[in-house]
């Protein structure tokens, strides 16, 4: 973490599709460390880091007591945001509260249906609490088929893998807990703190690809009617929670869609979009990276590929504009780079 709040790690990274709160897209962060629901944690470490590196400039016992705030001061910047993408009036006190509730509530049903980040807070953009229909028909297009869960949880099975079988996990685990003189034994060299550290890092492993396993075996079973029904009925119940929370009246609603589009983009660079441009510029053909080039320099502008820059490029971005449209349904060779890259 630089002093202006940048990080300064460069690795694999890319923009989340469905959304999964474990999502890492380094493939060796095995344990998650930098998933997205980890996120504040990574950050409030590196901010620890910079305390340290400052030490000789800014007392550690001074900086401390700011650290200790930073949770809160996440949790609150973060409802900020929230409050932005989904349009929610300014309020304090029981209002905050109902509002991080209904923050929650949508990330849970996200999770359960596996719905496109980018373009649900872009539908929810022309949410009408009158008539909610269209809007609960475009989330239902935009969660992932079941096939393509299970292609993502078999992944998530694949990078939560144990160094050792789950059974010797538990085994050393409960050996840590009765007989610690043994396990330094067997591990000489390491502290038991070491030990119990590792063991914890392992056992969380074991159980997140056990739960994915579990999970797997149920998806692999789903009729993708019975699936979208599903989703429906789950984003039906959000929608009535968000419809009373207190958006802006017939009046106002036309600078809550403003606001909300400035907010959340119409267009990321995914990264099977980014794959075929670079596979395509690898082959001395640009006209793609050109068009791609132009594209994500408005991301919060609704926008076809009229004014791409003429060649073949201009037809490759129709195409992938064309995915975003009503349903978003990727190329069948971006689905299986979605879910195995990079691993």
């Amino acid at each position: 973490m630089s002093i202006v709040g940048l990080t300064l790690d460069y690795g694999p990274f890319g923009f989340m599709e469905w959304f999964e709160p474990d999502f890492a897209p380094n493939g060796s962060d095995a344990g998650g460390r930098y998933a997205y629901r980890a996120q504040p944690e990574a950050c409030r470490f590196g901010c620890e880091r910079l305390a340290e590196a400052l030490g000789p400039a800014l007392p550690l016992e001074r900086s401390r007591p700011l650290l200790a705030t930073w949770d809160d001061r996440f949790q609150a910047a973060y409802l900020r945001r929230m409050r932005v993408k989904l349009g929610l009036v300014d309020a304090t006190g029981d209002a905050e509260e109902k509002d991080r509730a209904l923050v929650d509530q949508l990330l849970e049903t996200m999770e359960q249906t596996y719905a496109d980040w980018t373009l649900t807070f872009r539908i929810l953009c022309d949410f009408d609490p009158a008539a909610p229909e269209t809007t609960l028909q475009l989330l239902v297009g935009v969660c992932a088929e079941p096939k393509v869960r299970a292609s993502m949880v078999e992944r998530k099975a694949d990078m939560s893998k144990a160094s050792m079988p789950p059974k010797q996990v538990r085994e050393l685990w409960e050996m840590c807990q009765n007989d610690p003189e043994r396990v330094k034994a067997m591990f000489p060299g390491s502290s038991l703190e070491g030990i119990i550290k590792q063991m914890k890092v392992e056992l969380a492993r074991a159980e997140r690809a056990e739960a994915a396993e579990s999970r797997l075996r149920t998806l692999r079973g789903v009729d993708p009617r019975d699936q979208a029904s599903r989703d429906e009925e789950l984003w039906a119940r959000w929608l009535r929670l968000y419809g009373g929370a207190g958006l802006a009246d017939e009046v106002g609603a036309p600078r809550r869609r403003e606001a909300m589009r400035a907010a959340n983009p119409a267009f990321v660079p995914r990264n099977w979009v980014l794959q075929e441009a670079i596979e395509a510029a690898y082959g001395a053909d640009f006209s793609r990276v050109h068009a791609l080039l132009q594209r994500v320099a408005h991301p919060f502008e609704e926008a076809d590929a009229q004014e791409c820059p003429a060649g073949g490029g201009c037809d490759w971005l129709r195409g992938v504009l064309a995915c975003q449209c009503g349903h978003y349904r990727p190329p069948g060779t971006a689905v299986a780079l979605l879910t195995t890259w990079p691993l």
